[in-house]
């Protein structure tokens, strides 16, 4: 359904995937027909070259990557402010928390809460003999190993508040995490009035990726 939705409008959609070992002139990977760019990555600096290049370009970029805004934050959201490219988070709680945002003033945001599951060691106080296979269970999303290690830390979190921080131009000192086992409420925005905005949804990536690929509206999925 959303392929057919998405093949209707149109646009042309890049995947970038950084991996392990690869090496790449960014100027030559994105087509120059392109209008959003899906940027995945699979070690931390090698987001750099395809992001900045969309960027500069005018492309809009899907960012299915935290490293791009934890290492150059700064720099990517103003040469996407510059070039008037769009940054779409497919985080599921950066999408929620864009969600909420939608048609609200930003000075009416009190702060923003990103929900975190607590991992597969959460309420554990006694973490000897735990092995890698333990630290790679998580009890209710399906990731790659690095992330789900990160997760497994919470050092996954850490990098989530600094990315939210770029995205949506808020002191860190108002961004909170909460834990949340079952990962339905995906993130939580108080406003100066006192109410609170919840998103809420399966913990499934289907939902941000259709939200960030169909140009920040809804799809019948």
């Amino acid at each position: 359904m959303f392929d057919d939705e998405l093949a209707r409008s149109g646009a042309e959609v890049a995947v970038v995937e950084a991996g392990l070992g690869g090496r790449y002139d960014a100027t030559n990977v994105i087509p120059s027909e392109v209008q959003v760019l899906t940027n995945v990555s699979l070690e931390h600096t090698r987001w750099l070259g395809p992001t900045i290049t969309a960027l500069s370009r005018g492309i809009d970029v899907a960012l299915a990557n935290k490293e791009s805004l934890v290492i150059g934050g700064e720099l990517v959201t103003e040469l996407a402010e510059a070039t008037g490219a769009k940054l779409l988070p497919v985080d599921s709680e950066h999408s929620a928390i864009q969600q909420l945002l939608a048609g609200e003033e930003p000075r009416a945001v009190d702060r923003i809460v990103l929900t975190a599951s607590g991992g597969p060691f959460r309420g554990r106080k006694d973490l000897s003999g735990i092995s890698v296979a333990d630290a790679l269970d998580h009890p209710t999303w399906a990731m790659g190993g690095r992330i789900t290690i990160d997760s497994a830390t919470l050092m996954n979190k850490g990098f989530e508040v600094i990315e939210a921080r770029w995205l949506f131009n808020i002191p860190v000192e108002r961004i909170e995490v909460l834990i949340h086992p079952q990962s339905y409420v995906h993130a939580l925005v108080e406003m100066e009035d006192g109410s609170t905005l919840a998103q809420m949804a399966p913990p499934d990536m289907i939902l941000p990726v259709q939200y960030a690929l169909s140009w920040l509206s809804l799809i019948h999925i």
